[in-house]
């Protein structure tokens, strides 16, 4: 039970991680996309 709760935390917190990257890789790319246009 304590692992499979440890593992789900972990999870999330990964996810959250995965997010954040996303959002940040995505604003850098519109930067990008506004400085070529």
């Amino acid at each position: 039970m304590i692992e499979n709760l440890l593992s789900l935390t972990n999870c999330k917190k990964e996810y959250k991680a995965r997010k954040a990257l996303r959002a940040k890789w995505f604003n850098n790319t519109e930067k990008l996309l506004k400085r070529i246009n």
